[in-house]
């Protein structure tokens, strides 16, 4: 059929659809997304709202389709003109939230889910969505009450909720609770890898590796992890020994996490011999190559065409070296910078010092889902950045300008961006800026872990409950000697950390330098 063929068929569709009874074609168009063909529900139901385009069932049914097809711009059109001609209706509201939550809208989506509450309070999915969507935007009280009140509400057990509260009430330090939702969950759904998976980070905060690895390997097969499982022929290493064999270290998640990884890997290696190929990120290449003279390092996605021995995930080894060498943590010094860029870059640094203290700063992390639950905005610093006898050295990546403006502004700190490196793209350049540093004050992003990985003394602000490799308050072995960790109180609330930061700092008392 060629396109002019096409058009007219579209256009006798079009007139069929308007011909035919609207109650029939929506009821067809259910049918088909009821059996699961959400793209055929989809076009039937376009049909039906060419031909009235104020058709409730056909807008909300359309939008849902759209929902599950991962359009949410006809997500948003759809279900946003039905609770514009229906704004009394609950569901509507819930739909309405559910497709700004997944245009990334959390704020509004909540707006719309407290709407259908106030429509009708009893709605355990208005309540639910509402948890979800507070819980992403790291307001994790008020997350928690929400989920409550679903559960309270539900008419029978619900595996997926519990799990969301398990998620929250972990995220709030409170870790044995949390613990004993999950298992409450897997009681449930016993086979479900999400739990399982989600699970493993409540076994991270207890220190309890052995059992979180085992957990850990369930990731692969839940819906929430954000890295995809390479399926590749060789066998998985399991520790058997390697001389003479090819092991394919592959690259998960991201760069903080392939530096945790590389640092695993040297006493590893040295005791099952063999040949290590190791992928990760592609601006880091040379200068974990430098770094590892005797690791074959490979940008992540260039290994796909080359034969192993065996091969397994980072993460997989790095927790199979925690387990197997725990004498190897902390770690020291393993990364090694460009000795002409770090000379380079040191004589900027002492020129703009003037004989002061360097300080290093990052506030902000941009990780999927959990970056503003780690990030410290910049106003919370008052207590570190009123110090008048350091110079503040900016290695925060993204735009940043208009923070330290205001910083600036508010406490008179002498904030030094260095215009030379781009601090997102070129790690050569990072890392040669921190190794010229006397010390460094950040939030849990990259910075932390190039800091810790070039040794260089770092005070590391932490939310209640930090990603696993940070430990918690009682873990005796942090992941890196030179890092020194400061946990919130409470969730959200900085101030006791800012507060300790800048007192250690004092206490640490960095000499000028004449």
């Amino acid at each position: 059929m060629n396109r002019g063929e096409r058009r007219r068929a579209e256009r006798a569709q079009k007139k069929a659809a308007g011909r035919r009874d609207p109650d029939a074609l929506f009821a067809e168009a259910l049918a088909r997304h009821n059996d699961g063909r959400a793209g055929d529900a989809m076009k039937l139901a376009e049909q039906l709202l060419s031909a009235q385009p104020d058709h409730l069932d056909g807008l909300q049914l359309a939008g849902m389709a759209a929902i599950q097809l991962g359009d949410a711009d006809k997500a948003l059109r759809f279900l946003g003109d039905k609770t514009r001609l229906d704004p009394d209706n609950p569901h509507g509201h819930v739909n309405h939230g559910a497709a700004l939550q997944m245009a990334g809208d959390l704020e509004k989506a909540a707006d719309h889910f407290r709407r259908a509450i106030a429509l009708d309070a009893g709605l355990a999915e208005a309540h639910s969505n509402l948890g979800v969507t507070l819980r992403d935007l790291s307001r994790f009280a008020e997350a928690e009450d929400a989920m409550r009140r679903a559960l309270g509400l539900s008419t029978e057990p619900d595996a997926r909720l519990t799990v969301s509260l398990a998620s929250v009430v972990l995220s709030r330090g409170r870790i044995d609770e949390a613990m004993a939702l999950f298992d409450e969950a897997l009681l449930l759904g016993p086979d479900n890898a999400d739990t399982i998976y989600k699970r493993s980070l409540c076994r991270f905060a207890k220190g309890d590796f052995a059992g979180a690895a085992e957990d850990y390997e369930c990731r692969w097969a839940s819906d929430t992890f954000v890295s995809e499982f390479q399926d590749r022929p060789e066998p998985s290493w399991q520790g058997e020994d390697l001389k003479q064999k090819r092991l394919l270290v592959w690259a998960e998640q991201g760069v903080g996490d392939h530096i945790i990884y590389l640092g695993s890997l040297p006493a590893l290696i040295a005791d099952t011999g063999g040949v290590c190929v190791f992928e990760c990120d592609e601006r880091l290449v040379s200068l974990f190559a430098r770094s590892n003279p005797g690791t074959e390092i490979v940008a992540a996605g260039h290994t796909h065409k080359t034969e192993f021995d065996f091969q397994i995930a980072a993460a997989s080894l790095t927790l199979q070296s925690r387990i197997r060498r725990p004498g190897q943590y902390p770690l020291g010094r393993f990364l090694s910078p460009d000795a002409e860029r770090a000379a380079e870059i040191s004589a900027r640094l002492q020129d703009a010092a003037q004989g002061r203290p360097l300080i290093g700063i990052a506030w902000r992390s941009s990780r999927h889902k959990v970056g503003p639950w780690k990030s410290m905005p910049l106003e919370e610093w008052a207590p570190i950045l009123q110090r008048r006898d350091a110079l503040f050295v900016n290695l925060q990546y993204g735009e940043t300008d208009a923070e330290i403006a205001d910083a600036i502004r508010a406490t008179g700190a002498d904030i030094y961006t260095d215009p030379e490196i781009d601090r997102f793209n070129d790690f050569e350049g990072l890392t040669a800026l921190i190794d010229g540093l006397d010390l460094v004050v950040t939030t849990s992003n990259v910075t932390a872990h190039f800091a810790g990985a070039l040794a260089k003394p770092c005070l590391l602000a932490l939310q209640v409950t930090p990603l696993w490799y940070w430990g918690m308050a009682a873990e005796p072995i942090p992941l890196y000697a030179s890092v020194e960790r400061f946990w919130q109180g409470r969730e959200n609330i900085w101030t006791d950390v800012a507060g300790n930061i800048a007192a250690r700092l004092d206490e640490l008392n960095i000499p000028i330098k004449s």
